[in-house]
Formats: C-alpha cells, structure tokens, sequence
C-alpha cells in the first residue's frame, strides 16, 4: 500500500503546483500603424521647345539644310517607355526647286538610366514634311505643286534631368521614305535639341 500512497502524493503535489501557476494571458496585439500616404504621381506629360538643322536629299540629287523650330510633346507610359510628337516649321529653300513647311512626328521611345541624372534612348516611328516644289522647265512657264515627304524615323537621344520638372535633351534622327529609282526618294538626317518642362 506504500508504493500507492507515495505515488498518489506526488500527483497531488503536481496538480497543486499546476493550479498555483496564474493563467497565460493572451499576447497584447500591436498597436494600429497609421497608414503611409502614397508618394505624389510622377509627372507624365512633358511639352517643349525643340530646334533642329535637317539636312534633306530628293530623288533628283537635290540637296540642303533647313532650320526647324516648333514644339515636342511626350507622354510617358513608364519609367522606361513613352509616346511623343512634335510639330515643326521650317525655313529656307532647297536649291531654288523644294520650299519646306509644316512638319511633324510620332514615335515610340525607349530609354535607359546611365547615371544619376542621364539617359540614353532610341525612338521610331514616322516623320512627314510638306513641301512646295518648282518645277523648273527650259523655255516653258514654272510650275508648283505641294507634295508631302517622308517616311520611317529612326533616331537616338541623350537626356539630362536638370530638376523633377525640367530636362534637355540632344537628339539624332534619320528621316527615309520611297524608293531608290522610284522617283519618290526622300531622305532626311537631323540633330536637334529640346527643352522639356513636366506636368
């Protein structure tokens, strides 16, 4: 009866140090994080001025440069990629034969970060420029006619971000439409460059 007694003391002992023990209490539960505001939009509109000396060749071996001026518009679609489009006019006369006009643009572009404030791209998309040419017939009256030229754009660019609202940029851009022998040549090489202001 011994081992009995001495085995049910101990259980009891047990249960006693057991019930002596105060109730876990449940872990308090972090206090409510006020929530961060969201950061401001980036801007993704930017709109500019942009200069540009186009040099043009035409089926005919005719051959000049123009000085253009006018406005370039670019929506950004993300940090990397965005649309643009610019309107221009030029000035000048190509050989007493070609008077240039209005001119405009749209591409697709694409840019890559290189430092802090830098960025390199490439654009294509398509370029036009109207034109009022002579033409020049011995012994006959000179005649006009308004024609439109041009074709595929092609063309690279380097960006310098001078604050979060304000950027210059260089660019080179090739211009070909029609043709070799096909009457309708048109040719065009361009260097510009372009302030932009975001919105």
């Amino acid at each position: 009866m011994r081992p009995m007694v001495f085995m049910a003391a101990i259980l009891l002992g047990v249960s006693a140090s057991i019930s002596a023990q105060p109730a876990s209490q449940p872990a308090p539960k972090p206090a409510a994080q006020a929530p961060t505001p969201a950061p401001p939009p980036a801007p993704r509109l930017e709109i500019g001025p942009i200069v540009r000396l186009d040099t043009v060749s035409f089926e005919n071996g005719a051959t000049g440069a123009i000085p253009v001026a006018g406005v370039n518009a670019t929506l950004h679609l993300s940090g990397a990629h965005s649309v643009e489009a610019d309107v221009t006019q030029a000035a000048g006369q190509i050989e007493r034969r070609y008077d240039p006009g209005i001119g405009w643009s749209a591409a697709f572009t694409a840019r890559c970060g290189i430092g802090p404030r830098m960025a390199i791209g490439g654009r294509a998309g398509v370029a036009a420029r109207q034109y009022k040419e002579l033409s020049l017939v011995r012994d006959a009256p000179d005649t006009s006619s308004r024609r439109v030229r041009g074709g595929l754009l092609l063309g690279l660019d380097s960006v310098l971000e001078l604050s979060k609202h304000m950027s210059v940029a260089s660019e080179v851009r090739w211009v070909g439409g029609g043709l070799a022998g096909s009457g309708t040549e048109y040719r065009e090489y361009g260097l510009g460059i372009r302030t932009a202001f975001r919105f």
